[in-house]
């Protein structure tokens, strides 16, 4: 059996540590769908105070995403075309490249729009919201981020579109109270109390 878990916050709070920490972990057992491979093309986002705006719904490929993520949930691979870092570090010079990704025993979908597609949360088997103010998201973001966009778009596209999905995760953790290890294990212990992980340490 795949397990689909869901992961979600704002930007800053910890989603891509967390999901890429767990796959260091667990790399036969766990792989990562990486959200932004699922944003449209710069052409098709949508513009929001005359910038596009990367941070509304109508900027990412659902459609897209909930077929991959049915294909692996039934045992079978898809192949991407990645931005993620991890498996395309020259994406700033080479744009997206293919890369094909296995259903291992548990997918991890990390994004800020994990939750907000109705049939794509009606695949999860579990759900984690990672809160943590927008003053500490900021300030974590490793990203430069253009005030202008900041200001008018990201925050109140936050509040609108992510913050109010919190209701939908299984579990809510604020991360400005644990470092990147404890929050880990938290996940951890959750999963096994399930059953998703079993039989290790």
């Amino acid at each position: 059996m795949v397990y689909l878990v869901g992961i979600t916050g704002g930007s800053g709070s910890g989603k891509s540590t967390l999901a890429y920490g767990l796959q260091v972990k667990f790399p036969d057992l766990i792989e990562v769908v990486h959200f932004d491979d699922y944003q449209k093309a710069e052409e098709d986002v949508p513009i929001h105070q005359g910038m596009k705006n990367w941070d509304h719904p109508d900027a990412i490929n659902f459609s897209n995403l909930l077929k991959d993520l049915k294909l692996l949930k039934n045992g079978k691979s898809v192949q991407i075309m990645t931005k993620s870092t991890k498996h395309n570090p020259q994406y700033e010079e080479n744009g997206r490249i293919p890369y094909v990704m296995e259903a291992k025993k548990i997918i991890l979908v990390e994004g800020y729009m994990a939750l907000t597609n109705d049939d794509i949360r009606k695949l999860y088997d579990f759900t984690i919201f990672l809160d943590l103010s927008s003053k500490e998201r900021i300030k974590r973001r490793t990203k430069f981020i253009n005030p202008e966009y900041k200001n008018k778009v990201l925050l109140p596209m936050h509040e609108q579109h992510v913050e109010s999905t919190k209701n939908f995760a299984d579990i809510v953790i604020n991360v400005e109270k644990y470092n990147e290890q404890e929050v880990q294990e938290l996940v951890l212990r959750k999963l096994k109390s399930l059953k998703i992980i079993s039989g290790i340490n």
